[in-house]
């Protein structure tokens, strides 16, 4: 009975959906249509300004070219006629533009701009709106100290003005950011804080987030109902206001929650849906993402052909636009589908680039740390506090003490200061020469680790010489036992050679032993390649011809050549004198 009360539920949520998109559609569409003919009536003024800018923001959320169209051409009429504001708001719808068709150095571009601007005109409110976008940058790129330091900000400012729309949308903002920490307490903190303001001003949207994020947390405590419930009222009001980005992240949310309950046909049918409204946005990384949750849900189904279909799809969306995170997902589901085929080559190298991806860098730096920031805002916010009730207890004892007692005071405060300037500087003395003594053990323990890298580098290539010469003996003498010869060639396959990842981790070891080396390697010679760079840093740690052939695995007689050609690109004798010039550098 109550599968079918289930059952009925979904299908009575499908008719009303179906009834309130046609109708929020349409009122958007109108919406759209007045604002398009009122443009066309009006002159090339401030106003025509505004209703460009308004298109941009009403239509960022289902067309991202044409929003971005609006913002160009604001930004153009009001530049020629020396709109401040309205370039400030240009400024940061084309960056929100930018932004969602993932051209994130032109999105910084106008956020700097808009930022520009809005301090200059002292616009309290549009600052906060611009570091809320700068929290959208950074978290889109997966800089979360950043999105973490930008959302703080946007918070004090909004509280030292009281913005409250400002305040509400930080806390959703800093509620996600300890959502990405695992920190479910904290997020359910802010979010109900939000939730509190976000009534009390009538703001739909807001209450529509905070109704998804909440879905989403309790999603993670496996209450399934109470997400479900969540996430349907937050449909209500995406639908009604055309939101379709909005959408497209929420049907998949819904999706996950029907999967766990076990109804699957439902959850595919959720997950087609945002697949839609993706494909309607043209937003490569949603369609990614969609089509690997199809193939996921597919795969729990057991109809593994065509779970392999998508996820092989959502696998080449993601390589084209470096989508990192969606690429380790996509190739795990892609190694137990090719187990499951029992393609074990192809299953054994889409476990090689989950591996890989899960151990990267990339990966490392997606562990946020945002709680230096909460104790900096909570410690300002209580410094204000305290300098408040400084200020009413001298406004009473000034109307309550006489004069000479005022003069005491005032004596003792100035000695008490001279004496605090007196302490704080000792303590500066002794805090700064704390640090030099780190820095110092910091960058003796990194010259360290520099040199234990490449000395395993070297190491790894002894082993794989080792390795090459028995495979071509056991080979040549025809070896019985070809399990052994197989087994030698996975682990001579294991030993690569100094790899991208390798040099990435030397690289950023060598560059806080020699912070400005490169630098200033840029910028005595413009023109030189990586090639070159990396055999200038190994000539600067001191190592030989022969030590720099064993780290990169090739000829002493390539070294050699490669050195002879640097030395003809710096225009010196000899290239025995590199050292020299490497060392030199750091004088520069």
């Amino acid at each position: 009975m109550k599968v079918l009360t289930d059952k009925f539920l979904q299908i009575l949520f499908v008719v009303i959906f179906g009834m309130g998109c046609l109708n929020s559609f349409s009122q958007t569409k109108e919406e759209l249509d007045n604002l398009r003919n009122e443009l066309n009536l009006t002159l090339p003024d401030t106003n025509k300004v505004n209703i460009l800018n308004k298109l941009s923001k009403s239509t960022c959320f289902f067309n991202y070219q044409q929003s971005l169209d609006y913002g160009l051409k604001a930004l153009d009429l009001a530049d020629s006629l020396e709109f401040k504001k309205g370039k400030m708001e240009a400024c940061t719808n084309i960056a929100y533009g930018y932004h969602l068709l993932g051209k994130t150095v032109l999105a910084k571009e106008y956020l700097d701009k808009a930022l520009d601007l809005a301090k200059e005109l002292d616009d309290k409110e549009q600052i906060v709106i611009i570091y809320n976008s700068y929290y959208l940058f950074y978290s889109k790129i997966e800089l979360y100290d950043k999105a973490s330091e930008y959302a703080y900000k946007a918070l004090k400012l909004s509280e030292e003005i009281g913005y409250k729309p400002g305040i509400a949308a930080m806390l959703i903002n800093i509620a996600k950011l300890y959502s990405e920490q695992g920190n479910g307490e904290k997020e359910k903190e802010c979010l109900f804080r939000a939730l509190e303001i976000s009534k009390e001003l009538n703001h739909k949207k807001k209450i529509a987030l905070i109704n998804n994020n909440m879905g989403v947390s309790l999603l993670n405590e496996n209450k399934i109902d109470e997400a479900l419930d969540c996430f349907y009222k937050a449909s209500e009001t995406y639908e009604k206001m055309g939101r379709y980005r909005d959408l497209v992240f929420l049907y998949i949310n819904v999706g996950l929650a029907l999967k766990k309950k076990g109804n699957l046909d439902a959850a595919l049918m959720y997950s087609k849906r945002s697949l839609k409204y993706a494909k309607m946005l043209n937003d490569s990384a949603l369609m990614g993402k969609t089509i690997y949750e199809l193939a996921s849900y597919y795969f729990s189904a057991g109809s593994f052909d065509t779970a392999t279909y998508y996820a092989q799809k959502a696998y080449q969306i993601d390589t084209v636009i470096n989508n990192f995170l969606n690429i380790k997902e996509v190739s795990y589901l892609l190694y137990q589908l090719k187990y499951k085929d029992k393609s074990y080559k192809e299953a054994s190298d889409f476990l090689w680039v989950f591996t890989n991806m899960n151990d990267s860098l990339l990966d490392k730096e997606r562990k946020i740390k945002i709680s230096n920031l909460e104790v900096q805002y909570s410690l300002n916010k209580l410094g204000k506090q305290i300098e408040l009730l400084g200020m009413k207890s001298r406004i009473y004892k000034v109307k309550s003490i006489s004069l000479i007692i005022i003069v005491i005071l005032i004596s003792v405060i100035i000695l008490q200061r001279v004496n605090r300037k007196r302490i704080k500087h000792e303590k500066d003395k002794e805090i700064y020469a704390l640090k030099l003594v780190k820095a110092e053990a910091t960058l003796k323990r990194k010259e360290a680790e520099l040199k234990s890298f490449t000395l395993t580098i070297i190491e790894k290539n002894k082993q794989i010489r080792k390795l090459q010469r028995e495979i071509t003996t056991d080979e040549k003498y025809q070896s019985k036992d070809i399990s052994i010869i197989n087994q030698k060639k996975e682990k001579l396959r294991s030993l690569r050679i100094l790899t991208e990842d390798d040099w990435l981790k030397f690289k950023s070891v060598f560059t806080e032993v020699y912070p400005h080396f490169l630098d200033k390697l840029n910028q005595l010679n413009p023109q030189l390649s990586e090639g070159d760079k990396r055999q200038l840093m190994l000539v600067k740690l001191g190592f030989s011809i022969s030590q720099s052939a064993e780290i990169l695995g090739v000829g002493y007689k390539a070294i050699q050549k490669a050195r002879q050609r640097l030395a003809r690109k710096f225009q010196i004798d000899s290239s025995r004198d590199l050292l020299g010039l490497v060392n030199k550098i750091d004088e520069i």
